[in-house]
C-alpha cells in the first residue's frame, strides 16, 4: 500500500467514525426528545426540548469510538 492510499484509507475511517459518532449523538436527543414529549402529554404539561447536540458533544463520541478501535476495547471510557 502506497503513503498516498494509506493517507486516503486512514481519513475514510475518521470519516465513518464520525458520521457513526453523529448519527449516534442525534439519535440519543431524539429519543431523549420524544421521551419528554411523551412525558408532558402524559402530565399534561409544557414540553420540553433538550438541549441541540454541540459539535462538541459529537467529537468527543467519535474520540471514544476511534480510542476503543484503536486499543481494541481496552482502556475504554
Amino acid at each position: 500500500m502506497n503513503n498516498e492510499s494509506k493517507k486516503s484509507n486512514d481519513y475514510g475511517i475518521r470519516l465513518e467514525v464520525l458520521k457513526n459518532a453523529k448519527e449516534m449523538v442525534w439519535e440519543t436527543w431524539h429519543m431523549e426528545k420524544e421521551e419528554l414529549e411523551s412525558r408532558a402529554k402524559f402530565e399534561n404539561g409544557p414540553t420540553e426540548i433538550p438541549p441541540i447536540p454541540t459539535t462538541h458533544e459529537v467529537l468527543e463520541v467519535a474520540s471514544d469510538f476511534y480510542n476503543f478501535v484503536e486499543n481494541g476495547g481496552k482502556n475504554s471510557k
